[in-house]
């Protein structure tokens, strides 16, 4: 209601946390239904900023056993810890241990989760030699993220010998 002789009114607009990290967004306001007045300009807008913080991104630590022969894979859980309201991406590599390149296949790929997606897998794949060895491990790292944070940026995956 405008009071009689006012020429604005100022009008609050209530905005819900949703916590979820997201980029800003437009709201517009359009007032109608005059009574005892013409309506110049029935529509304004503004903007809501975000003030939720940026998801937490991490990877999680995989075994896998080694084939007799041949290959094996294993899958290794890249996840967001909640969901983001906006498209995240980050690149996963692969690092020797004391396993190297001729026991698994490195991996080097970008992942992109899209808004309110909060889990991606890796495909590891690990292969069969003839040698005898304990476990073997190498490593794989979470690098040039975009639109989260960090809270687990390696994993270690562990090669079990194949059964006897």
């Amino acid at each position: 209601m405008f009071p009689t002789g006012a020429r604005t009114v100022t009008t609050r607009v209530t905005v819900l946390d949703d916590h979820l990290d997201e980029h800003r967004e437009r709201v517009r306001l359009r007032l109608s239904n005059p009574r005892g007045l013409r309506i110049r300009r029935a529509w304004a807008s503004g903007l809501i900023h975000d003030d939720d913080p940026l998801a937490r991104l991490g990877i999680k630590d995989a075994t896998v056993t080694e084939p007799a022969q041949g290959t094996a894979t294993t899958e290794v859980e890249v996840r967001l810890r909640e969901p983001s309201g906006k498209r995240v991406a980050v690149t996963v590599r692969t690092e020797p241990g004391s396993a190297d390149a001729g026991d698994f296949q490195p991996v080097d790929v970008r992942l992109k989760f899209a808004p309110r997606e909060t889990l991606r897998m890796v495909p590891v794949t690990v292969f069969a030699d003839a040698q005898d060895e304990d476990v073997e491990t190498f490593t794989l790292h979470l690098l040039d993220v975009r639109a989260a944070r960090l809270v687990r940026p390696t994993a270690t995956v562990s090669i079990l010998p194949p059964p006897a």
